[in-house]
């Protein structure tokens, strides 16, 4: 229509095929109010803009880094453990672990008592294996409670544990996920050789004192490690399975290389938290136990000989206590490692 005329007759396409008036006027006023929508939702964008400041666009990221905890494991966290573990089964778990200890050490000293006596003692043959076999058997049988406490303990301990977590992951809302990305033994050995060498004591004062300052440097040490390889193997895992999605989109972009480059910097970087640091600080600690294992062993051979070379100075010793005391300080290196 022009005017109040029929100037043009056909379908949509036909018009538009003609290059006419029809034609002409789409041209004219279809991409003026095109433009127009268009900068009316750049000015309504811009506007909503203006209400956040680029401080707190930058910091509402979608994905937030790994924290990493550093220093001592907090005081809350042994008593959370603690709390699952119950208070009962951890005073049944040390009831038995110290008849444990008792029974050993008792058999040791009856052992080298039946040793001193020889044929001089009044009791049998029978009461004396009777007496030993007592303590071995109460040692037996408060070894297998406390083991049998220690299992059922940390199991339900565990368990609780896990229901708690995973009950709090169930009813973390979608925000959560859209943010976040993946001692007894030593103790009897100790005080064997102090009643078999009462000079023992000197020396163990100082020979503690460097075991625990070695243990707290290993302990923050290898703790630090630990959080370090963990947190550095869930960007392989994220890594991976991004170049899974987006294969299509890394072949058509010619990008593999590069990808293939960052992947293998997240494996070597896992890796050195994982063996080079972890080998050398378990190493480390190997040799510093073997030197505490050594002067205490050293130091229980030293006093045995000079007590008994020396009974008026330094006190009369057993025999038979003190190669007990010496033997017993080879285990220390060993005992040492499992503390």
């Amino acid at each position: 229509m022009n005017e109040g005329r029929i100037s043009e007759v056909g379908t949509y396409s036909e018009l538009l095929g003609h290059n006419g008036e029809f034609s002409v006027f789409l041209q004219n006023y279809g991409s003026t109010d095109e433009s127009d929508e268009k900068k009316q939702n750049t000015e309504k964008i811009a506007e909503k803009l203006e209400y956040f400041p680029d401080k707190d666009i930058k910091e509402s990221t979608l994905l937030s880094d790994e924290k990493v905890q550093v220093g001592i494991v907090k005081m809350s966290v042994v008593f959370a453990y603690l709390k699952s573990f119950t208070f009962t089964i951890f005073l049944i778990l040390l009831i038995f672990s110290f008849l444990s200890t008792g029974g050993y050490v008792g058999q040791l000293l009856w052992l080298a008592h039946w040793s001193n006596a020889g044929g001089n003692d009044n009791l049998t043959l029978f009461a004396n294996l009777g007496i030993y076999a007592t303590f071995g058997i109460v040692q037996s049988v408060s070894l297998l409670f406390a083991s049998l406490t220690l299992s059922f303990g940390t199991v339900k301990a565990s368990r609780r544990l896990h229901d708690e977590m995973l009950s709090s992951i169930l009813r973390s809302p979608m925000s959560f996920f859209d943010t976040t990305p993946l001692v007894f033994s030593t103790f009897g050995v100790i005080t064997i050789i102090s009643v078999a060498s009462p000079w023992f004591l000197i020396v163990i004062v100082p020979i503690t004192v460097f075991y625990l300052i070695v243990q707290r440097f290993y302990v923050a040490t290898s703790r630090q490690l630990k959080r370090l390889e963990a947190t550095s193997r869930s960007p392989i895992y994220s890594h991976f399975q991004e170049s899974i999605d987006g294969i299509s989109s890394i072949r058509a972009y010619n990008v593999a290389e590069r990808f293939r480059l960052q992947s293998e910097l997240h494996v070597d970087y896992n890796q050195i938290a994982l063996y080079v640091s972890h080998s050398s600080i378990v190493r480390w600690l190997s040799v510093q136990l073997d030197f505490v294992g050594s002067v205490i062993v050293f130091s229980a051979a030293m006093f045995a000989t000079l007590q008994r070379n020396y009974p008026h100075i330094f006190g009369f010793i057993d025999p038979g206590l003190a190669g007990m005391s010496i033997s017993q300080a080879f285990l220390m290196t060993l005992l040492l490692a499992m503390v």
